[in-house]
């Protein structure tokens, strides 16, 4: 049976291209066998595999990747955005993402977002009930080790200073949930006064607060 140019074993299998269709090799000015599938390239450079989609003839476009852990050139979908790492398999990718091959390792620290290089730390602690996939909030550990327990769920580790990654135990003070509220209401209110005396100001380009500079006086 043929339809729009494509066969049909009339069971209801999936169409194939009828006389109509133009071959691959149409397409393609080079072909590639990996792991027993065939990828075509064009005369673009693009690399494609053809399929049949409601008897139409459709392309998946890949690209040609190096594995960041064994160099294995492989073929992967073409991503919107370009990454710094590849891996041609999921153990390739394990090992590339244990221990210190791991782009946020820091020794047994890293960072909670790694996108973000001033978020909090997180440190290895296996075996603490509060660990998440064997890691803990540094700061709550510096506390913890100080304090010699476990901290509880309604006490709050305060940066004295605001820096996040600054966990030495001078800068870090143990408050409840109302006080911890009273601190950062507090801080707001330093801002206030930071800018009615000139100090800070807002860079509406990068939507952000900055200090003012001083001017230096030299005395003449």
């Amino acid at each position: 049976m043929t339809h729009n140019g494509l066969h049909h074993d009339g069971q209801g299998q999936r169409p194939t291209p009828g006389p109509k269709t133009k071959p691959v090799s149409h397409y393609s000015v080079e072909d590639v066998e990996w792991h027993g599938e065939t990828y075509y390239r064009n005369k673009n450079g693009s690399w494609f595999q053809p399929y049949i989609r409601h008897g139409v003839r459709k392309f998946k476009y890949f690209k040609q990747y190096e594995c960041t852990m064994c160099n294995t050139v492989f073929f992967g979908h073409k991503q919107s955005t370009i990454a710094a790492r590849h891996f041609c398999s999921a153990e390739c990718k394990s090992a590339g993402n244990s221990g210190a091959l791991n782009r946020t390792w820091i020794g047994d620290v890293c960072p909670v977002n790694s996108a973000d290089p001033d978020s909090y730390l997180l440190e290895a602690a296996p075996g603490h009930p509060n660990a998440r996939r064997g890691r803990v909030l540094q700061h709550r550990l510096v506390i913890e080790r100080h304090l010699g327990r476990f901290l509880r769920s309604d006490e709050f580790v305060h940066h004295i200073d605001c820096d996040k990654q600054n966990n030495d135990l001078e800068n870090l003070v143990v408050l409840d949930h109302w006080r911890h509220n009273v601190a950062h209401a507090g801080l707001e209110n330093c801002v206030k006064d930071l800018f009615a005396m000139g100090v800070l100001a807002f860079d509406r380009d990068a939507s952000a607060y900055v200090v003012v500079p001083r001017e230096v006086d030299d005395g003449r």
